[in-house]
């Protein structure tokens, strides 16, 4: 009997160290001499304890658990930059005209201006009837740069050419005494 007793206190024991709550937080059961007893002990003291099956596992936390620090994002190559626009090229410069009226053996205009590096057309619109005249431009050393053909009036004529900076004279090769003039190109 007392075998039984020391079995079953042993087993109270250890189920009460199996749920977490140890011997020393419930009270002995107690025991006396009658074996009627020493199996209510051993009873209550089972039927107090809670098989581990049963044990209520610890609440859920709200929290997820702790992740280990994330490594941070590989970094992507850098994108190449868009090649710098290349400059609208400049459009083509615009050819200017200029007229110069022959009328009376002279020349309308004894002095023409013009812009440097651009195209320039130079019209010879002959107004005297019958009479022929033409336009010739020279460098300033006398060298022909350009010139129109012989056109008896009235007609016209025209010369086309780019002329760089500078003064160039320019004459009726018809009347060459009486018919001259200036273009300034700056």
């Amino acid at each position: 009997m007392r075998l039984m007793l020391s079995t079953a206190v042993l087993a109270s024991a250890a189920l009460a160290a199996a749920c977490g709550t140890g011997t020393s937080a419930r009270p002995a059961p107690t025991i006396t001499q009658t074996p009627r007893a020493v199996a209510t002990a051993t009873v209550s003291a089972a039927a107090t304890a809670t098989p581990p099956a049963a044990t209520a596992a610890p609440a859920a936390s709200a929290t997820p658990p702790p992740q280990p620090p994330a490594s941070p994002a590989p970094l992507a190559p850098p994108s190449p930059r868009p090649a710098p626009a290349s400059p609208t090229p400049p459009p083509p410069p615009t050819p200017r005209t200029l007229t110069l009226v022959a009328r009376g053996l002279q020349f309308s205009a004894p002095g023409l201006r013009a812009a440097a590096g651009m195209p320039l057309t130079i019209v010879l619109d002959n107004q005297d009837a019958g009479v022929q005249h033409d336009v010739i431009v020279y460098t300033p050393a006398g060298a022909v740069v350009a010139s129109t053909a012989v056109t008896t009036g009235p007609g016209t004529a025209s010369l086309v050419f780019t002329p760089g900076p500078g003064t160039y004279p320019f004459k009726c090769s018809v009347h060459p005494q009486q018919m001259t003039g200036t273009l300034t190109v700056e």
